[in-house]
């Protein structure tokens, strides 16, 4: 049963009708039992580039916060007042059987997974399969990483694209089905399927009494040579209509009532199954477009990769400045996919897409280990009891 690893971009802890505040965040007991079970640090990285050209990194527990949770955290440090969540269009969670419902379509859907036509070959050190007794050594990183900007005028350009080119798509669906291309352009199949995880923010209808902690639960979809800007945003559509986002919410919901030493074991069994089998799927995640201090001119962030998530992508606008950014498991290196091949196939593929030769304005490549990240900042405490 592969089912935990589902979990791996992050989620989120709903509130149900007449309770609209919850303290506990079964995400963030998730990760927590990831580390222990499986020796990976789950933390990730925002890079701010200013002004004056420098890059400050800021590191975070995934434990504690999602990505726009650190986000809201930059912010607020920066201005001092509250950040302006982005919300989902839902008044409130639909009704539990409606989310039951959803839930059956979740387990399903999650039972169907294509193997990846790229293989990883997993260098790692050996998984320690006893429950920890004390703090472990943590794996030297590997993973690469790479990210572009597109100036203001060129991302204006691009949604304008979008809307011209998708036939129904947009601009977070031609970005994702160009990746998609990118990757299987370093495939001898191009045209195999490949699972993609798509976060989805549930604040609005979900509220935790900890604004910055996990919101975001993912939904799941697989993409392969004839998938198109228009179909992928209809079927992500149907998923939403269907539900599946809740089914996700309430997944996540029955394994934060497990106890610690079974979620461990349930996580182990996942991951080491996921390695034997060769699954993997790839994360994408799109922060939206967000303002901020005219000090930071573009924001990303970049998420955890191992071996079955070894593609990680993330998407943002701040200030009206579009940022792709990319992490990459070495363990891909074999296929000659790297963050920094990875994103110079992505733009190419992203003019080709939306039908316009737009290049990024800057490209940071960060092949080699990168410096020590500034302190995580330390957020309220999230995982209360479940």
């Amino acid at each position: 049963m592969n089912l935990p690893t589902s979990l791996r971009t992050g989620g989120a802890a709903a509130a149900s009708a007449g309770q609209p505040r919850r303290t506990s965040d079964p995400i963030g007991k998730y990760f927590a039992c990831l580390e222990s079970a499986m020796n990976y640090r789950v933390d990730f990285e925002m890079h701010s580039l200013h002004a004056s050209g420098g890059i400050s990194r800021t590191t975070f527990r995934h434990c504690d916060t999602d990505a726009l949770g650190a986000m809201a955290q930059l912010v607020e440090r920066e201005t001092g007042g509250p950040f302006d969540f982005p919300t989902r269009p839902e008044a409130s969670p639909p009704s539990r059987w409606s989310q039951g419902v959803g839930l059956a379509r979740y387990l399903s859907l999650m039972a169907d997974q294509p193997i990846p036509a790229l293989t990883v070959d997993y260098a790692r050190p050996p998984v320690d399969t006893a429950r920890r007794q004390g703090p472990r050594p943590r794996p030297t990183p590997t993973s690469t990483r790479a990210w572009a900007t597109f100036c203001p005028t060129d991302t204006a350009l691009l949604r304008v694209r979008a809307r011209a080119r998708s036939g129904g798509g947009n601009l977070n669906s031609g970005l994702l089905v160009s990746l998609h291309r990118a990757v299987q352009s370093f495939s001898s199949n191009p045209e195999s399927p490949l699972r993609w995880s798509l976060p989805v923010n549930l604040r609005g209808p979900l509220s935790l009494a900890n604004p910055h902690a996990n919101h975001a639960i993912p939904l799941f979809l697989s993409l392969d040579g004839s998938s198109t800007p228009a179909s992928l945003e209809r079927e992500l559509s149907t998923l939403i209509d269907r539900n599946l986002h809740w089914g996700a919410w309430n997944f996540v919901r029955l394994l934060g009532s497990l106890k610690l030493r079974t979620l461990e074991r349930l996580i182990r069994r996942d991951e080491l199954a996921m390695e034997r089998k060769g699954h993997w799927f790839g994360i994408f995640s799109n922060l939206g477009s967000l303002q901020g201090t005219q000090d930071v001119v573009a924001r990303t962030g970049f998420a955890l990769t191992c071996p079955s998530t070894p593609v990680a992508a993330g998407v943002s606008t701040w200030n009206g400045t579009l940022a792709l950014s990319l992490q990459v498991d070495s363990g891909l290196a074999h296929h000659g996919l790297t963050a920094t091949s990875l994103l110079l196939a992505w733009t190419a593929q992203v003019g080709k897409v939306f039908g316009r030769d737009i290049r990024p304005s800057l490209c940071i490549h960060m092949d080699e280990p990168a410096p020590a990240p500034t302190p995580p900042l330390r957020p309220q405490p999230s995982m209360g009891a479940f």
